[in-house]
């Protein structure tokens, strides 16, 4: 039940005040008192950097809301239990305030049923109790503002006749938080965790948990909440946070997510893009890898022929141009032969060619990959330099000046017949048609080796003259690929790795990562219909995880849209019906309705800043505070962003992926790609220009981009088109439509 005045409001909330002063008293005397339980001062230090530390911040953190949810039941022991449940475990005058992670919360999650069980994780046994109050607390900034029963089961309630009926009572809750949605922040979902949320989040950590996931699921926030529980101490698994690794699309959405973890009260967790996680991977095996400053990260270069990198079989082509490259060395024709005088005498060693092999030959038998074989290589002509030497000359202090001078001279010499290997000019050699044609043609079409040879990396020129390889997202999993044959494999594995909008994933991609996670555990969410990349990612999951046996894979489709109203929600199932036909997994909305989805066309594209304008100024009196203007390119999307700024719309443009965008700078109005705003939502969105010249209908890609763009709104969508609307709009432009 919800009332402006529960019964119980007085009681609670001085219940808050008591647990805030405690805290705050707590907080005190922490900062002024040192530990003092350990056996010596330095075990002293030990504890208050860290048991000391991590309190002061646990207190500092939560003091504002130090819990959500009230739980009364008979345990199975038949004792009455009253607790609190928060983000982190704490002591407060009326008792003990579980973190949301423990085990006794999945109570709290599931439904109103008076008598529930619950499963204890570390011991695997199953408890049943008997519920008799679920109540949510909605506390900000140390006031509590309302009391939600979802239901009252005690003897002697004080709550009164239910306002809603008690099954709808969680909804209702719910639905008042998201309308209420406008930060621009991806924030928890703890207070409001639903069922199959939180079966996902609690599920075995072995194996690969894949989470298809449609627009607006939350599949993002169930993901990170997810890491989160696997890394809760309390669980029998002593998992860290920074031996676990977030994969995202771009650094422009891991600044959108990037507080999420530490509001969860989780710290150091690795947060990269794949192709960022690639050159970090790299540098800790490869001492020669070329600094950034001398690659180019370029846009997708190659178009559709950039998939062709991304399928395993290219791994496969890569491994044995890795091979062919240790067989390929500069064997000398002649013997080589090393003059050397020491005790007053000269002498001469010779390396005939047979020898110079035969040392390859020993070299090739052992190594982490060809730089360790190659430095076998040289080590082994070490020792046969200090044998030679030995049986001619005396090893003694005079002399060792001499067998130095000899040691470098023959090791200077077999690194000419065996060079470093120098990553990206062996990654671009492999594009030449002779190299593709001798490893690959049992793996490609004729056509697709040309495909490949055409997607070889190129290079530019910069300012200061030098000459910079160009990379597309597609080159970093064959980088790798070939990094860890020349240079060994990476040491060290994940404990827990996660993909988001894991459908921009290549399987070649998915093969790096799985090779850090051993044993298996990994999380990858994602959405196929918003697979909107011709260069890469997959179309259907199996591309993925075809590579893993089947008992190794879990599914998991979360249809829910929590993010869009109802009349939102409508919409971009039809358009998404228009572009996948009977393959689309539609969503389902929550009972939250909306002003309905505004599709209006304008006669020429002069007119059509001023119709965004309108639209713009329009949510803004609605009281819309962070609203997207989403255009089809980057090159609209800056042209578009003139024009506003001329006609006094104060907006921002956002068009670099990579680029670390701070959180104030994805507020405002925002001018945005379609591309660029995949996983990001927005109180109102104006679509610019959903023509048909703009997403035209025979290009699936293209309508998946048109989807994505539809489909970030919270609260009010706008659709602007000039001409005739794109074909997949199909029958939603006539609900809702204006024309000028």
């Amino acid at each position: 039940m919800t009332h402006s005045r529960h019964p119980e409001h007085e009681t609670e909330a001085l219940r808050l005040d008591r647990a805030v002063e405690a805290m705050e008293a707590a907080l005190r005397h922490h900062a002024e008192h040192w530990f003092e339980a350990g056996a010596t001062p330095f075990s002293n230090r030990v504890l208050n950097r860290g048991l000391r530390a991590d309190l002061l911040e646990t207190l500092e953190t939560h003091r504002d809301k130090p819990y959500f949810g009230r739980l009364d039941f008979r345990d199975h022991l038949g004792q009455s239990r009253s607790v609190y449940f928060g983000y982190a475990h704490l002591e407060v005058p009326h008792g003990t305030v579980l973190d949301w992670r423990c085990d006794l919360y999945t109570l709290f999650v599931s439904g109103t049923a008076r008598k529930q069980s619950y499963r204890v994780r570390h011991t695997g046994a199953t408890h049943t109790v008997e519920l008799s109050l679920k109540r949510r607390l909605d506390i900000q900034a140390r006031t509590l503002r309302s009391i939600t029963d979802d239901v009252d089961w005690r003897e002697t309630p004080v709550s009164g006749p239910p306002a809603v009926p008690a099954q709808k009572a969680s909804e209702t809750f719910l639905i008042n938080r998201l309308a209420e949605r406008g930060d621009p922040r991806l924030q928890t979902i703890v207070e409001t965790l639903q069922v199959d949320q939180d079966a996902i989040i609690r599920a075995p950590a072995a194996g690969l948990r894949l989470v298809h996931g449609v627009a607006g699921s939350g599949k993002t926030s169930i993901a990170y909440h997810r890491l989160a529980y696997l890394l809760y101490q309390d669980h029998s698994e002593r998992r860290r946070a920074e031996d676990a690794l977030v994969i995202g699309p771009n650094r422009l959405f891991l600044g959108y997510v990037r507080d999420l973890l530490p509001d969860l009260g989780v710290r150091g967790v690795v947060q990269n893009t794949f192709g960022d996680w690639v050159w970090r991977r790299m540098a800790e095996t490869n001492r020669t890898l070329r600094g950034p400053e001398m690659v180019v990260h370029g846009p997708p270069l190659s178009g559709v022929n950039g998939r062709l990198k991304g399928q395993l079989r290219f791994g496969t082509l890569l491994e044995r141009y890795a091979a062919r490259l240790e067989q390929q060395l500069d064997f000398p024709a002649h013997p080589l032969s090393f003059p050397i005088t020491a005790d007053g005498h000269e002498e001469r060693l010779v390396l005939t060619p047979f020898e110079v092999r035969t040392l390859h030959r020993l070299a090739l038998q052992g190594g982490n990959g060809t730089d360790a074989r190659r430095e076998r290589f040289l080590d082994l002509g070490r020792d046969h330099v200090r044998k030679w030497f030995r049986g001619v000359f005396s090893i003694r202090p005079d002399t060792e000046g001499a067998l130095s001078s000899l040691t470098r001279s023959v090791t200077a010499r077999l690194s000419r017949v065996w060079p470093r290997p120098d990553l990206v000019r062996a990654y671009t050699g492999v594009f030449a048609m002779e190299v593709l044609q001798r490893h690959g043609t049992d793996l490609y079409s004729a056509d697709e080796l040309t495909g490949l040879a055409a997607g070889a990396p190129g290079s530019a020129t910069g300012e200061d003259g030098l000459s910079r390889t160009v990379l597309e997202p597609a080159d970093h999993a064959g980088l790798h690929v070939l990094n860890r044959a020349l240079y060994g494999e990476t040491p060290g594995r994940y404990t827990h790795i996660v993909v988001d909008e894991a459908q921009d994933l290549a399987p070649l991609e998915l093969a790096q990562l799985l090779m850090s996670s051993r044993p298996l555990s990994m999380t990858l969410v994602g959405d196929t219909a918003q697979s909107i990349h011709a260069h890469g990612g997959v179309d259907d999951w199996s591309e993925l995880t075809a590579q893993l046996p089947a008992d190794q894979v879990h599914l998991h489709v979360v249809r829910r849209n929590y993010r869009s109203t109802r009349e939102i929600v409508g919409f971009c199932n039809g358009v998404l019906r228009a572009v996948q036909g009977p393959r689309a997994v539609l969503s389902e909305p929550v009972d939250r309705s909306g002003s309905s989805p505004v599709v209006r066309r304008v006669s020429t594209t002069a007119e059509l800043v001023g119709a965004v304008r309108e639209s713009v100024l329009k949510l803004q009196s609605a009281g819309l505070r962070n609203i997207a203007v989403i255009t089809r390119t980057p090159a609209a999307a800056l042209e578009l962003a003139e024009a506003l700024n001329r006609r006094q719309v104060a907006c921002r443009l956002l068009e670099d992926p990579d680029g670390d965008v701070a959180m104030k700078a994805i507020t405002g109005v925002l001018v945005i790609p379609a591309a660029l705003a995949k996983g990001l939502e927005f109180e109102g969105v104006v679509v610019h220009d959903a023509s048909e010249a703009a997403y035209p209908g025979g290009d699936a890609r293209v309508g998946a981009l048109l989807f994505v763009a539809v489909s970030r709104a919270l609260h009010a969508l706008h659709v602007l088109y000039v001409g005739a609307p794109s074909a997949f709009l199909g029958d939603v432009t006539g609900a809702s439509s204006q024309r000028t």
